[in-house]
């Protein structure tokens, strides 16, 4: 006796054969589609992709972290102490005439003169090529007109043993309570988790690890 397939043994492979080609069809033709859709995602989303120039990457840097402008400080660094600190760009420091170190301390000196911020000192604060961060700026906040566009406020009770945050919370409630409506405050206790949030998203929201960072937009 043969041990040869019959014919309808092999009609029914073939039929199962063919209905699972139908199958594989459909699953590329479900593929196609969704790769479709992802193309047009992604060039949605490169059309969308602004290119800034230079000096508008630093005026968008300015807009988001604004404080006095006749003013700032730049970091220093002593290279035989290795101590390091802020203090305020002077336009007459160094020039013989006008600066005398060894008359005068900084804050006593008659021909100290404030240098305002510009782009210059953005972009090389941005650029950071100096080894020992000498480029570095710091902002005075509290503007002139007694307004400040963002805060930091640094605990050293980095994991709120103390209760350090809910005492935030309440004071940045108390505050913006006082404030208009056109004045939103938010609250985060971490990078990772931004766990509270108070107030409207605005400004430039930033966190440190270990650092409290508020930010009050008055105007």
């Amino acid at each position: 006796m043969s041990d040869s397939p019959s014919y309808h043994d092999l009609k029914r492979e073939r039929d199962a054969l063919l209905e699972r080609i139908q199958q594989l069809e459909a699953e590329l033709d479900n593929l196609r589609r969704q790769l479709s859709g992802i193309e047009t995602e992604i060039q949605v989303a490169k059309a969308s992709v602004v290119t800034l120039s230079l000096d508008e990457k630093v005026a968008l840097f300015r807009s988001l972290f604004r404080g006095r402008e006749d003013v700032f400080a730049r970091r220093w660094q002593s290279r035989t102490s290795g101590k390091s600190g802020y203090q305020p760009v002077c336009v007459n420091e160094w020039n013989p005439d006008l600066c005398d170190k060894r008359k005068y301390k900084c804050a006593e000196c008659p021909n100290r003169q404030f240098a305002p911020l510009t782009d210059t000192d953005i972009y090389r604060h941005l650029e950071g090529k100096s080894v020992d961060c000498r480029d570095v700026v710091g902002l005075y906040v509290i503007r002139e007109d007694n307004t400040c566009h963002f805060l930091f406020a640094d605990f050293d009770d980095k994991n709120c043993e103390h209760d350090y945050e809910n005492d935030v919370v309440h004071e940045c409630l108390s505050y913006n309570g006082s404030q208009s409506a056109e004045t939103p405050l938010s609250f985060y206790p971490s990078v990772d988790k931004r766990e509270q949030q108070i107030g409207d998203e605005s400004g430039p929201n930033l966190c440190l690890d270990g650092v409290y960072a508020l930010t009050v937009k008055i105007a």
